[in-house]
């Protein structure tokens, strides 16, 4: 068994989660939780889709921003690995927890210490992240 991780999406007012992504593997803040902060430090969240210019840099919303999350890490039709799991969902037994805020990104361990809390842009690992 691998170093799992669920990453929860709150919606646009922070207050509830709208899906959590899972990982069977490599759920360490320097794997996953490195990939999953550089890829939502690269979206911008708008609320409605400007015409014209580059689209690949923007999310219409938190709902929007899960989906491509989901896209982004479950690509080649490769089975296994990244799941959806229900928000509501017990996560108790995974090494980390991410949470994704519209305005901040979050690393918890299986103790419940805060690895990280603050702008996925700035996302590194304050202390120890092996359990």
């Amino acid at each position: 068994m691998g170093t799992t991780a669920t990453a929860y999406i709150y919606d646009d007012f922070g207050g509830d989660p709208i899906v959590g992504v899972h990982t069977q593997s490599g759920g360490y803040p320097s794997e996953f939780g490195k990939r999953l902060a550089q890829y939502v430090a690269s979206k911008q969240i708008v609320n409605g889709i400007p015409g014209g210019g580059d689209r690949s840099k923007l999310a219409n919303g938190m709902n929007c921003l899960a989906a491509l999350i989901v896209a982004h890490f479950k690509q080649k039709d490769d089975p296994g690995t990244i799941y959806l799991y229900a928000p509501d969902v017990d996560s108790s037994g995974d090494f980390f927890r991410y949470e994704v805020r519209k305005d901040s990104f979050r690393c918890i361990n299986s103790t419940g210490h805060v690895l990280y809390d603050g702008p996925a842009c700035e996302f590194e690992v304050r202390g120890p992240e092996r359990i």
